[in-house]
This record gives structure tokens, sequence and C-alpha cells, in this order.
């Protein structure tokens, strides 16, 4: 989902139903950042994300989050690792959706 654009993050949102760009912002923290796959995979101080952002990155994504460990973090091919970068998505997907 995160890798096609349907995962129903606020960028997307904003893009399908015409808002005005500065309302794309992350609805979970007081970042005023733009609520896209950077900002939720690397950025995003909401404590359940950044809980579980914690439990399934490792430190080497955590610490100075930029564009190159975004795209590394993309392309990990080690099972073990897929799945908790998974497990982490899921996390963000159900908080993005989620009521309220």
């Amino acid at each position: 989902m995160f890798r096609t654009g349907n995962a129903k993050l606020p960028i997307e949102t904003g893009r399908w139903f015409n808002i005005p760009r500065e309302n794309w912002i992350c609805k979970l923290c007081n970042s005023k950042d733009i609520g896209d796959e950077f900002h939720y995979l690397l950025k995003c101080t909401d404590a359940v994300i950044q809980n579980s952002r914690i439990q399934n990155l490792s430190k080497y994504y955590q610490s100075n989050p930029n564009v190159i460990k975004f795209e590394n973090l993309f392309n990990v091919t080690k099972k073990k690792e897929l799945i908790k970068i998974c497990k982490f998505l899921d996390t963000i997907i159900e908080r993005v959706n989620s009521p309220g």
C-alpha cells in the first residue's frame, strides 16, 4: 500500500480530493509536517507510531532520518527485516485510518 500510494495518507487523500496542500499535514503529531510516507516511517512523533518504530526498525533508520535511509528501507531483502517493516507499516496504516 505504501509503495503504490493506496495507504490513504493525508498527502494522497489531499491529491485525490483537491484539498489545499497546506492541509495535507499529519493529524497524529504536532509537527505540522506533510503526512507522507517519509514522515510516518521516520519522523512522526505519535506515541504509538514511535513505539512501533523502536520495536521494528533498526537504530540506523531511527537516527538522523534522510532520503537515503528511506530508500534503503524500501530496498530491504532480508526476510526477518521485511516482516518487522510490515508490522510497522500495519501500525501506521491502522493509526492513520482510525477514526478520531
